[in-house]
């Protein structure tokens, strides 16, 4: 592991995350909505908000996983990375789209998002 990745998992206190790389929860909100306001894909009670450091080394990758809730990436350092979003769809031709986070914005790359 390189000296910064250890560096910045212990200043942060990250650890492990189920589907890789490291994070640390930041932020949750105090209110919760019950389940029974929620739509089916919801099993218990949510917090209306939740936030993460989340840290991904070189060589390493978020393994491909289901989201119920929208979310919010932010981008501070580090190679592009890229985020591929599948989505069901009966559309055999429906593109899949790959979004591109990184801090230099050039050859068509955008913000985060």
């Amino acid at each position: 592991m390189p000296t910064t990745v250890k560096k910045l998992i212990d200043k942060f206190d990250l650890l492990p995350h189920p589907e890789g790389g490291y994070f640390k929860e930041t932020y949750r909100s105090a209110e919760t909505i019950p389940a029974a306001a929620l739509p089916d894909r919801f099993s218990a009670n949510r917090h209306f908000s939740t936030a993460i450091y989340f840290l991904l080394e070189a060589g390493n990758f978020s393994a491909f996983h289901k989201i119920k809730s929208d979310e919010c990436w932010h981008f501070y350092s580090g190679k592009p990375l890229l985020v591929h979003v599948i989505q069901l769809c009966k559309n055999p031709f429906h593109h899949a789209p790959t979004n591109h986070l990184l801090m230099r914005l050039r050859r068509g790359q955008q913000l985060p998002v």
